[in-house]
């Protein structure tokens, strides 16, 4: 079952392949003029301003989802969503300003997120105590769940009756995050809120911040956590994409979900309970 949209899978691979692996993987490649070589297969070469590459060694041409998927790890879902959803820091530093409107709250009650949610396996309690912090609402025009930092600077917003996911922030290096303790000592960094939200049910750790950064490649924002004082515990995906980032962070702990995220291993022990 498809989870994107033929437009989304159309940009995907279209994205330029040069500036996204510059922006988002730039331990993997090294400069050769105007292309890009990965430092673990120099064969593999990356034209400046293309959308594809070509292998020297096989003479294999793809487009940027081929070699996000055959030669960086990313299941094929996740690369077209990376690739359609998220701009690269390059396109951020290239604006000097920015658009940034938050979705308008709807009135009254959130009975769409709250089944929404509740079907992802997150409890009544946990939803309240995120709507009283500000940091979860319904969209008013779309009923989508929309997560809101603190800040006011980056939101993340997922459809209730669809498919649908988007991520807005301000500056590259912003994310989501909350906590249940006054003391928090730690941060847990996921992908995605709902995974963050789905690893406070499994460890009901008090003693912590759960983040979510909207996205694997944006090691901008894990530099910036990792730079917060806090003991930082890397806690993405147990897919290629979350191994890659593992070995970029090699200096942080890292905890690996069973299945393929936190909100699968949620929704599996909740089952069995």
């Amino acid at each position: 079952m498809e989870h994107f949209t033929r437009s989304e899978l159309k940009k995907a691979k279209q994205c330029d392949l040069y500036n996204f692996l510059l922006s988002h993987h730039p331990d993997l490649v090294k400069r050769e003029g105007h292309s890009l070589r990965m430092l673990e297969n120099n064969s593999l070469s990356i034209k400046e301003g293309w959308c594809g590459y070509h292998d020297f060694s096989t003479g294999e041409n793809g487009n940027t989802v081929d070699f996000l998927t055959k030669h960086l790890g990313y299941g094929f879902v996740d690369a077209v969503l990376t690739l359609s959803n998220e701009e690269s820091v390059a396109e951020y530093e290239r604006k000097e300003q920015r658009e940034f409107v938050i979705p308008a709250k709807t009135e009254g009650a959130f009975g769409y997120v709250f089944s929404y949610l509740k079907r992802r396996g997150i409890s009544h309690d946990t939803l309240i105590m995120l709507c009283h912090k500000g940091l979860l609402y319904q969209e008013a025009e779309t009923n989508n769940a929309i997560f809101l930092n603190r800040e006011r600077s980056f939101y993340e917003s997922r459809g209730t009756c669809g498919r649908y996911h988007k991520v807005i922030r301000k500056n590259p290096a912003d994310f989501w995050y909350f906590s249940i303790g006054n003391e928090a000592s730690k941060i847990y960094v996921c992908e995605s809120c709902i995974d963050a939200i789905s690893l406070y049910e499994l460890l009901k750790d008090n003693n912590a911040f759960y983040v979510g950064i909207g996205g694997i490649t944006n090691q901008r924002c894990i530099d910036r956590i990792g730079g917060l004082g806090f003991e930082t515990i890397i806690a993405v995906d147990n897919d290629g994409a979350g191994e890659l980032c593992r070995k970029r962070n090699e200096g942080y702990k890292s905890i690996i979900p069973v299945l393929k995220d936190w909100n699968e291993d949620l929704l599996n022990k909740t089952k069995g309970e």
